[in-house]
């Protein structure tokens, strides 16, 4: 398994583990580990930054940007680059983790789900755009996972194992769209009530989250 990482030496030592040089706004580290992973047939974007800005009155005027760059473009830059790679596998699966704030807004972190909204779209496009290689495109769209990205979030999150074992249920089944944890009762809601949820959801924080990690 190979694990690309901005830093390799974080995940050096670990069993059956390949580490990488991979930083999504590098291209040129894209392009090297497309070459390296040339019988890839899974490939998971789990990489994703959080700035906890709104859209509006953002201390950091540059955060909508810079979540863009990663969490849509660096998404965006790895399908391109994997593509053919996967392509040459007799089926092969792309796995793009992204957030049921990718259905509906949370304004207090408004230019991150912005960019999950992007990511959501990009993968309707490429799964069919890759169809016709025999390529499947997940979205997994849980609520919050305890991880660095999420430290500052006081709500109950997700563990990592619990995702992960939807995520590997998903490539053995034929689910498009999951929902780990309680995101599946808010995307059913969304179904049935869209502005009740949207109208909760820009409830969710009483302040913004302090600037989470990457």
């Amino acid at each position: 398994m190979y694990v690309g990482a901005r830093s390799p030496e974080s995940v050096r030592g670990r069993p059956n583990v390949v580490p990488l040089h991979l930083d999504l706004v590098r291209p040129e580290t894209i392009s090297r580990a497309a070459h390296v992973c040339d019988e890839l047939s899974i490939l998971v974007n789990n990489a994703g930054i959080m700035l906890g800005e709104p859209l509006l009155g953002a201390r950091d005027p540059n955060a909508a940007e810079r979540e863009m760059q990663v969490n849509f473009f660096g998404t965006l830059r790895m399908i391109r680059a994997f593509a053919p790679v996967l392509g040459r596998q007799k089926a092969s699966v792309i796995v793009n983790v992204l957030s049921i704030v990718a259905r509906v807004n949370a304004p207090r972190i408004g230019s991150y789900c912005a960019s999950k909204a992007a990511a959501l779209s990009l993968t309707q496009a490429a799964r069919a755009e890759l169809a016709s290689q025999n390529t499947r495109l997940i979205a997994v769209m849980p609520g919050f996972v305890d991880t660095d990205m999420a430290q500052s979030v006081t709500f109950p999150k997700l563990q990592p194992e619990v995702v992960a074992q939807q995520i590997i249920a998903a490539i053995h089944g034929d689910d498009e769209d999951i929902y780990p944890g309680p995101a599946a009762e808010v995307a059913t809601r969304l179904g049935s009530a869209p502005k009740e949820v949207e109208r909760e959801f820009a409830q969710l924080f009483d302040r913004a989250p302090r600037r989470a990690g990457q």
